[in-house]
């Protein structure tokens, strides 16, 4: 779904580099494990009155399933706080985000169960 985001906005000035870049780098295709979990994912926050998109549910649920760190400009787009995020300024520094507090985002009474990927949920 990355790639497909980088495409998505490149212009066209961009394409020979953009494509060069992206052909540089390793390519993690989607599982069926990792669209169910990311379904139940998008299910389980929407139960809590958050929205998740679906490419980001899926980049999320590939991270934690393939133990990654994520980068990105969109933290804020990544609440699970079992995730390592990574956030990039505009000059491309990297700075860890700080785990959030499942607190920040659900009641306190209604923890948020944590992902599986050992198992399947059938």
């Amino acid at each position: 779904m990355t790639r497909l985001e980088i495409v998505r906005g490149m212009q066209e000035r961009e394409r020979k580099e953009t494509f060069d870049l992206l052909d540089s780098l390793e390519t993690i295709p989607m599982t069926i494990e990792v669209a169910d979990i990311a379904g139940e994912l998008i299910r389980s926050w929407r139960a809590h009155g958050i929205s998740l998109g679906d490419t980001d549910a899926i980049i999320t649920c590939t991270a934690l399933n393939q133990e990654l760190a994520f980068v990105t400009t969109s933290a804020k787009h990544f609440p699970m706080p079992d995730l390592v995020v990574y956030k990039a300024d505009e000059n491309g520094k990297l700075t860890l985000r700080e785990s959030p507090l499942i607190t920040d985002y659900l009641p306190p009474f209604d923890p948020f169960p944590p992902l599986h990927f050992h198992h399947s949920l059938r």
